[in-house]
């Protein structure tokens, strides 16, 4: 007979995975004067096969379809399309609740962290990011500039940019990597098959 193993045994039993945190090619501190640029912590196809997979398990997490009640005192959780409809949607599973059922998780929520994958590899976003804070800065110190006085002096976002070969063989793949997820997904879409129906029947 097999004994069951311990706590500890279970613990050295599993693998170990090397996680790292990865906020994206530039980040901007909250006062908007330090720009910051990152590198890749893994090989751009691995991170490729991150960013599909990360995809994928939000993907699948909108298509469980759980639905919640929006009353917070309800909790009610569901996987069942209820019949009855309220001004707000479908009625509440739960008797004698008034609020309503509504997606747990979205097709906003989804398309908004698809869009965020991109947005962290997209190094032309990144430096329009830039340009646009510093002008920003710039319009506001002359705001606060007393009339007759000489154009005042901004400490401008320079951040160390990766250079054309890194973003060719580095960034440009992941991106389209996360690009081609959102694709995928239809978002914002409406098949051209769709139209063609109507125009046949009419």
């Amino acid at each position: 007979m097999q004994l069951p193993l311990t706590k500890e045994q279970q613990q050295m039993s599993q693998p170990v995975v090397a996680t790292s945190t990865f906020r994206g090619l530039l980040t901007v501190s909250d006062d908007k004067t330090v720009a910051s640029t990152h590198k890749l912590p893994i090989a751009p196809n691995a991170m490729a096969n991150q960013i599909a997979l990360q995809s994928r398990r939000y993907i699948s997490k909108f298509y469980e379809g759980w639905l919640v009640c929006d009353d917070p005192t309800c909790g009610a959780q569901t996987r069942q399309v209820c019949v009855q409809k309220n001004a707000s949607g479908q009625t509440c599973i739960r008797r004698g609740c008034r609020g309503s059922m509504v997606l747990k998780y979205s097709a906003a929520d989804l398309y908004t962290q698809l869009k965020y994958f991109e947005t962290m590899f997209d190094v032309n976003r990144a430096k329009e990011m830039v340009d646009n804070i510093n002008e920003l800065n710039v319009k506001k110190a002359r705001i606060a500039q007393p009339d007759g006085r000489a154009t005042p002096k901004v400490e401008l976002l320079k951040p160390d940019w990766p250079s054309e070969n890194e973003i060719h063989s580095q960034w440009d793949p992941t991106l389209g990597a996360a690009v081609s997820q959102t694709r995928q997904s239809a978002f914002k879409w409406v098949p051209g098959d769709l139209f063609k129906m109507y125009t046949t029947a009419n």
